[in-house]
């Protein structure tokens, strides 16, 4: 999966990004208020296939939302992991 496969440098800049004013003060903000639930009236559509259509779009909309904060809030996490593992000196096993 492309998250696990990032480089040090890669998984430092994401966490950069992510601790950064601008992200904690919009972003995360802007995020998380989207994650709360925001019924959708069915009064409002045509049919139960357009209320259906728009509670799926919603739905998605706050998977991928979730996701995105999970996977930025773990880079400083991934990165010292990285880091540490390229410290360890490299295995020879005599070949």
């Amino acid at each position: 999966m492309y998250k696990d496969s990032l480089d040090p440098l890669q998984a430092k800049s994401l966490a950069d990004l992510w601790a950064s004013k601008e992200c904690q003060k919009y972003l995360v903000p802007y995020l998380k208020e989207a994650l709360s639930n925001k019924w959708v009236d069915p009064l409002t559509f045509p049919n139960q296939e357009e209320f259906y259509r728009a509670y799926l779009q919603y739905r998605a909309r706050a998977v991928v939302y979730e996701e995105l904060i999970s996977f930025l809030s773990s880079q400083k996490d991934k990165y010292e992991a990285l880091k540490k593992k390229e410290a360890e000196p490299k295995k020879d096993y005599g070949y």
